[in-house]
């Protein structure tokens, strides 16, 4: 464990060297020191930056250089270990003279870490990075200039999974669209920095979710701070890989969903927001039926096509949709979709 103080950010030569064979950022490749105001002359606006791990030994040593390779002056690195049992720990203990504060203990679980971590905070703007996430280099820097009278900075990041990577931005963000699940309203979250007071006074992360905590809190958060300034710029790589949560745990995602939206449609906070929670609702009670359907034991694809084509007709304005086309589709062609969840 580690006391949270300041500490100066570490130059390539400064931190351990990379394991062998590693190469390229964040491993032999650093980012120069910048100026020490922003371009217009104003103070750099102090940034925490969060990272809740469990068992991540493979990843988290990367992703910990690449969020102090960032030459970001003001910058709080902190890390909430949930009680790992492989090497992240000793990982991290490497790392140690340049993190603010770390910690590894059980706890129950990652939004509890990310809670832990915005209470701890002392940035004005923050995030969290996830232990088997990357910063590119210099994000920060995008960050800190272009966080001027807004709620939040959102950029694009690489989506990493197979060896392939994909380009995605965070883009016309709403309450309103994130609940409708809008094509123009995309969520990204290691893309999306948010204000350290914003965040407490919409209740930080709810610590009963542990899947889809952050879509729960961008729509609390979006709907009391809208403003948001976009950046084209990549800030990061989010990773996928078998292991992670949204690859292994795909089917636990959309009941909390649900849950998410049950609680905008009961709280009298969010009574504007009602009518598209309702709607979310709808959409998210068909998805889950849909999935017993195609999931289902009969044999046929064509039949459980059939039987999705007829029940879907019900409500033809909600579940008639790209999922449940999709789905169709390829079912009608023969192809087996089990075990099918049609989003995360």
């Amino acid at each position: 464990m580690k006391d949270n103080v300041e500490r100066k950010p570490p130059t390539l030569r400064e931190l351990p060297p990379p394991p062998e064979g590693r190469t390229g950022w964040p491993w032999t490749a650093g980012v120069k020191p910048g100026p020490p105001v922003r371009p217009d002359g104003t103070p750099w606006p102090r940034i925490t930056v969060v990272t809740p791990s469990l068992n991540q030994g493979m990843y988290i040593e990367e992703t910990i250089r690449s969020v102090l390779l960032q030459q970001y002056p003001g910058m709080q690195y902190v890390i909430f270990d949930g009680g790992s049992s492989d090497e992240s720990v000793s990982i991290i203990r490497k790392y140690e003279p340049w993190i603010s504060h770390w910690v590894s203990e059980p706890d129950r679980g990652q939004s509890h870490a990310i809670n832990k971590g915005l209470a701890m905070a002392t940035g004005d703007i923050v995030n969290w990075i996830n232990s088997d996430d990357i910063l590119t280099p210099g994000a920060l820097r995008i960050v800190g200039e272009a966080f001027v009278d807004c709620d939040m900075v959102a950029g694009g990041n690489y989506f990493l999974f197979r060896n392939l990577e994909k380009d995605r931005y965070a883009k016309g963000l709403t309450a309103r669209g994130l609940l409708r699940r809008e094509s123009t309203s995309r969520l990204q979250q290691m893309a999306m920095w948010f204000r350290r007071d914003g965040a407490l006074l919409c209740g930080g992360m709810d610590e009963e979710m542990h899947f889809a905590f952050d879509q729960d809190f961008f729509v609390r958060y979006l709907h009391t701070f809208p403003r948001v300034t976009y950046v084209s710029e990549m800030l990061g790589w989010f990773r996928q890989h078998e292991a992670a949560k949204t690859a292994a745990l795909r089917p636990k995602f959309l009941p909390e969903r649900l849950r998410t939206v049950d609680k905008i449609r009961q709280d009298p906070r969010w009574a504007d927001l009602k009518k598209d929670a309702e709607y979310a609702a709808r959409r998210y009670q068909w998805w889950i039926r849909l999935a017993d359907i195609v999931n289902s034991p009969v044999k046929s694809t064509r039949l459980r096509a059939l039987r999705v084509l007829i029940t879907s007709g019900v409500d033809p304005s909600i579940r008639w949709d790209y999922v449940t086309r999709k789905a169709v589709k390829k079912l009608l062609m023969g192809s087996e979709l089990r075990p099918f969840t049609p989003v995360i």
